[in-house]
């Protein structure tokens, strides 16, 4: 069956991503209380959502007739090859202006480049959910095991996704696989268990709202760094309040948005529709217009805020899902292979 509220939650999840990458690469200042506060709040949102997402389907979809080499094969026609293609893109670009590009450290960057993502901003989640789905097999032993299992084996791997947090700079994608294992199994959970966890949040979000804004006051009053919490894997750095924030507005989001089912929105539908192709084509419209920043640096350094960022959520990503849909209509049969289905 068809849920029109997961389908809306990734509409969401997109434009968190997407904003996420606009204040963190066009030089927004945060100084304020208040901008710090929003930061805490998009802040990875988007990623641990889709994470979320990923896992909720993987039941609600593919498990009862779960095959595991046309999984992976799919996996990799509408996922991987796209990431390939446009991280090409950027690679070929990087050639183009080297001058060193035939050295042997040269051909080890780009073989880099491709493994962890760093060609893009935000590609990393390629390389580290094909590492999620290739691990299919642990997450059906997961559903098939009992209740109390399963709920054992969420708490103790979020326990060591908190003290692990994310890796600097998104290189290590090993990193990534332990911090968002546990977002992955409480997608799981809660498809499985949907119409229970409906029952007991239903007309209790606002207490989830509520910890989601306090743990987000909290980290703006007595941490130093705003936003993500990241550090290399074997060194301690405290505990990561900022993804049991994301975790707790995730299950706000699917509680909340399930009062949608039946209720018809063309825009979260339309961007639910383009959210890949958008998540694949941001980043080249974000370096389009961080380049107007080298030609209007007084205008991003000195008026750089939240109402500025949200103006260039809306042209990321108007202009990505504008360029996705000439695409898919120049491109019927083949755009799944450039920018994603």
């Amino acid at each position: 069956m068809f849920l029109n509220s997961i389908n809306y939650f990734r509409g969401i999840a997109i434009v968190f991503i997407v904003t996420g990458h606009c204040y963190d690469e066009l030089g927004w200042r945060i100084d304020s209380f208040g901008e710090k506060f929003v930061a805490n709040i998009i802040s990875s949102g988007g990623a641990v959502f889709f994470v979320f997402i990923s896992g909720f389907l993987f039941f609600h979809v593919f498990y009862r007739n779960f095959n595991y080499k046309n999984f992976i094969i799919k996996k990799m026609e509408y996922i991987l090859i796209p990431y390939l293609v446009l991280s090409s893109v950027q690679i070929a670009y990087s050639i183009f202006r080297s001058k060193n590009f035939i050295s042997s450290d040269y051909v080890s960057n780009i073989l880099f480049s491709y493994v962890t993502g760093a060609t893009n901003l935000g590609y990393y989640y390629i390389p580290f959910i094909m590492i999620i789905f290739l691990l299919s097999p642990l997450f059906i032993s997961f559903i098939r095991t009992n209740i109390s299992i399963q709920i054992f084996l969420i708490l103790i791997t979020l326990s060591i996704a908190l003290i692990v947090q994310r890796p600097i700079a998104d290189i290590n994608i090993f990193q990534y696989v332990i911090y968002f294992i546990p977002v992955y199994l409480l997608g799981i959970f809660c498809s499985m268990y949907k119409e229970y966890i409906y029952k007991i949040i239903s007309g209790r979000e606002y207490v989830l709202l509520f910890l989601t804004i306090f743990l987000a006051a909290f980290q703006t009053i007595f941490y130093s760094q705003c936003g993500n919490f990241e550090k290399e894997l074997f060194k301690y750095n405290g505990i990561d309040i900022s993804l049991l924030q994301k975790i707790i507005l995730t299950l706000f989001f699917m509680s909340f948005m399930h009062r949608f089912e039946n209720v018809n929105s063309p825009v979260l539908n339309f961007l639910a529709k383009v959210s890949f192709p958008i998540y694949f084509l941001h980043p080249y419209i974000l370096k389009a217009v961080k380049r107007l920043n080298i030609m209007f640096p007084v205008i991003f350094a000195s008026y750089g805020g939240i109402l500025l960022c949200s103006l260039l959520v809306v042209l990321v990503v108007g202009s990505s899902a504008m360029i996705a849909v000439t695409i898919k209509r120049f491109l019927p049969n083949y755009s799944m292979f450039v920018i994603g289905r």
